[in-house]
């Protein structure tokens, strides 16, 4: 019977291996309009969107895709994305298009919106707070908005009520951890690229979303430190985050050696989407529970279990967590060191600008830049720095 369930957890892991490091159940909704009917087009919202669900599709994500959505189209997807989003543990919205901000709101405009004045937009365009409702009613424990739609206000009759940009949009009450990314600062101007190319804040966030081991506070600061430089800070991509744990898009590379037994919970214990205690929880073992690992890895002088969850993919369990023996006999080796303890994160208030400026001046027409930014990850804060430097075509690259 024991080598029959083997056989079984075996070939469960081979049917779950392409989702090793994306064990936790991820939904992203991804809007590009660039034709619309009343207002001028844009160049780059279409490709850019496409791009964007190609790189999420890859990263574990199930995609809804609309291109130059209707209202209608609009709504229902927002609709089919809550709907996926109530099981699932990571939400991300990312936007391309018009935007408009009046009076501190921001608007999202739909492709089939027949608009003039700023009154138009409550009957014709998609409040951005309701996509915040939205993972607020779905409850999912990690939501992220990526709006790349801060472009001038393209209504043809404005005043003053309307502003350059997108807005600051605070978090609803009761909304769970919160990265809302804007392709530039409040009142800033986005910049387009070539036509039928990508935006510029997207293109470098392509550059660096599929990017191992960084947090998602790296991928954006990151991100803002590549634009800044490219616009020699004339727009500078804004984050305000309520996240207080690390999540990775692409979760550090891990050297896992196989394994095939069974193990024993030494007392109740939570699994983890990756091999870290900041990872997110994606199951719980209580004592005496029996598990079936199939790897071991060691992480930060740890060593970690990866266990197989019945339908879920696999997850990750502290080493000191499960042992060889059934609960009540004796262990005829030593167990693995104690864990470290769950590192000590900064609560940080929903306003608070995360993503700001890098540091660092404008260096003028000079053909290199460097820009500075903060990062921490598990309660420890690090300076790091990028440098890119501008070829004879005028492409800007990263210089390693």
């Amino acid at each position: 019977m024991r080598a029959t369930r083997l056989v079984v957890v075996f070939l469960f892991t081979l049917l779950v291996a392409p989702s090793v490091i994306f064990a936790e159940k991820r939904v992203a909704l991804v809007i590009g309009n660039d034709s619309y009917a009343t207002l001028s087009n844009l160049a780059n919202a279409r490709t850019d969107a496409r791009g964007v669900a190609a790189k999420l599709g890859a990263l574990g994500f199930e995609v809804i895709l609309r291109l130059n959505a209707s209202e209608r189209s609009m709504v229902r997807a927002m609709r089919e994305f809550e709907g996926k989003l109530s099981s699932a543990r990571v939400g991300l919205v990312f936007y391309a298009g018009h935007g408009v901000q009046v009076d501190g709101r921001n608007y999202l405009i739909p492709s089939d919106a027949r608009v003039e004045v700023e009154n138009d937009l409550e009957s014709e365009a998609i409040d951005a707070w309701k996509l915040l409702e939205a993972m607020k009613r779905a409850g999912s424990p990690l939501n992220i908005v990526i709006l790349d739609a801060c472009r001038d206000n393209p209504l043809p009759q404005r005043t003053r009520s309307a502003a350059r940009g997108l807005a600051n949009m605070p978090l609803p009450v009761g909304l769970k951890g919160t990265a809302i990314v804007y392709s530039a600062a409040p009142g800033q101007r986005a910049q387009d690229g070539p036509a039928g190319g990508h935006g510029l804040f997207t293109g470098e966030l392509l550059q660096v979303l599929d990017q191992p081991g960084l947090t998602l506070e790296s991928v954006f600061k990151k991100t803002a430190a590549r634009v800044a430089i490219r616009t020699n800070y004339r727009q500078d991509p804004w984050m305000n985050s309520s996240v207080k744990t690390d999540f990775y898009f692409r979760p550090p590379s891990v050297g896992v050696k196989t394994l095939d037994q069974e193990m024993w919970a030494r007392k109740t214990t939570n699994v983890r989407a990756e091999p870290s205690v900041a990872s997110q929880r994606i199951g719980r073992l209580r004592a005496g529970d029996t598990v079936g690992v199939t790897g071991v890895t060691r992480v930060g002088g740890d060593t970690w279990y990866r266990v197989a969850l019945s339908g879920r993919g696999v997850g990750y369990v502290l080493g000191t967590l499960l042992t060889e023996q059934p609960a009540g006999l004796s262990v005829p080796h030593p167990i693995p060191s104690k864990p470290s303890r769950p590192p000590t994160v900064e609560a940080r208030p929903s306003a608070d600008k995360v993503g700001e400026r890098p540091t660092g001046k404008p260096l003028g027409k000079t053909k290199c830049r460097t820009a500075e930014y903060t990062v921490t990850v598990k309660g420890r804060t690090t300076t790091e720095s990028i440098t890119m430097c501008q070829d004879a075509d005028g492409n800007w690259k990263a210089v390693p």
